[in-house]
């Protein structure tokens, strides 16, 4: 019996039924998906191997070293765990897990901060009613998200300006901002971040896959992510439900 789909009830297509050529296209964005989110942790590694080498504060460089490891482990067991590729796309699971958030947030922060990878410094504002939140969510997919979206904002920030991060509570979600200061983003290309291989400036690294992905994550979540421009400043808003929509 062929399966229907929950929101709309119409009958959703037999894997069998999918053309090879978009299978293949399906496990190709799911490797390049794949390695485009654990690309920063090995930046991260190689970058603090470096200073180890050269024996600046290997203390510090070799603890960096740990904690990266450790995230691209935990992150390369959570992709293959939720990521499938179902129906011709790809399918997006959650693993939900109650967690401190500003305990979570700021070691994150600070683990980002020392990334030779992050040139930029990042400031973070915490409201005063989050010192005793907990959320229940897949904490590995926020962090992925938050991670996405300070690369992207280091990539169009001007120089000698910081990335900020805002985090409060509207009614049963959490609200986080990054707002980077560079060049303000025409509203016809707004539109268009959040797709695949879409990128503003195509002389800037990146495959523009940062945003499309978290994007998924998101969606995953039961939240959203909008994005505004003007006068220079660029911010990026996700709302996530501290508890999950059932």
């Amino acid at each position: 019996m062929q399966d229907t789909c929950k929101c709309c009830g119409k009958a959703m297509p037999d894997a069998n039924d999918i053309p090879l050529t978009q299978k293949l296209e399906i496990m190709e964005l799911f490797i390049v998906s794949y390695t485009h989110e654990v690309r920063s942790f090995f930046t991260a590694i190689h970058g603090a191997l470096y200073y180890i080498e050269k024996g600046i504060e290997k203390d510090r460089w070799l603890n960096l070293t740990k904690q990266s490891t450790k995230d691209a482990l935990s992150l390369i067991e959570n992709m293959l765990t939720t990521v499938k590729l179902k129906e011709g796309k790809l399918a997006i699971t959650l693993l939900s897990e109650s967690f401190h958030f500003t305990n979570w947030l700021f070691p994150f922060i600070t683990t980002l901060r020392e990334n030779p990878f992050f040139s930029k410094d990042i400031h973070v504002d915490s409201a005063a009613t989050l010192e005793k939140l907990h959320i229940t969510t897949d904490k590995i997919k926020l962090e992925q998200i938050v991670l996405n979206l300070v690369a992207n904002a280091q990539k169009y920030s001007a120089r000698e300006s910081y990335i900020n991060i805002l985090c409060y509570t509207v009614d049963d979600y959490i609200i986080i901002k990054v707002t980077n200061k560079g060049t303000t983003i025409p509203p016809e290309k707004l539109k268009l971040l959040f797709t695949l291989y879409y990128q503003a400036d195509a002389e800037r690294a990146g495959v523009g896959l940062g945003l499309y992905l978290s994007k998924l994550y998101v969606d995953a979540m039961g939240g959203s992510i909008d994005v505004n421009s003007k006068d220079m400043l660029t911010v990026f808003t996700v709302k996530i439900p501290l508890q999950p929509i059932i």
